[in-house]
């Protein structure tokens, strides 16, 4: 072989590892995105779901204080009517 055949056959050597490397660099970018964008779209379903809970938590102890402190206002207004009749 001349030695300008084995300098190409070497300098193609480098840039095929190169391009590997380059791939590989690649797809791994690729699975670390896809796998960032999961562990996002997990998190941001389970706020979702966390906010819904505690919406329909909060509501269900309004309703409730609610009634309570009605039933307490019906029995002072009906102590207040004995009274007054």
């Amino acid at each position: 072989m001349e030695l300008k055949q084995i300098a190409y056959l070497s300098d193609t050597l480098v840039l095929n590892k190169t391009t590997t490397q380059r791939l590989a660099m690649t797809l791994q970018k690729k699975l670390v995105a896809t796998l960032a964008a999961l562990l996002l779209g997990f998190i941001v379903i389970g706020v979702v779901v966390s906010f819904f809970n505690q919406s329909r938590l909060i509501h269900r102890r309004a309703e409730t204080e609610s009634g309570y402190l009605r039933n307490e206002v019906t029995r002072l207004l009906k102590v207040t009517d004995a009274i007054m009749g």
